[in-house]
């Protein structure tokens, strides 16, 4: 069927399809994880929640929202910062 064809337009063809496979099978794949994929947190109880200062910050500013969450029924704990918040972004995901 190709063999007609100049091996540039031989080549173009052959990428053409092959493009087009790659779409059909990238399209079929993110169908298949979005429908099939977990079901939705239960509403009905709330998890904890965990409360992180900003850069730098001090944890003791969240001390009225922990009290008003903890009095609400929630789980709450406070991280503690490494390094005094200002140091390796990577260090401070760690300790989460």
């Amino acid at each position: 069927m190709l063999d007609g064809l100049s091996p540039t337009r031989r080549r173009f063809v052959l990428l053409v399809v092959l493009a087009a496979l790659l779409t059909a099978v990238v399209t079929t794949a993110l169908v298949v994880v979005r429908t099939v994929g977990s079901d939705p947190a239960a509403q009905d109880l709330p998890g904890p929640v965990l409360l992180v200062s900003g850069y730098g910050g001090d944890t003791a500013s969240l001390d009225p929202l922990r009290d008003a969450l903890r009095a609400a029924g929630r789980d709450v704990v406070v991280v503690r910062p490494v390094g005094g918040g200002t140091g390796d972004l990577g260090g401070q995901a760690d300790a989460l």
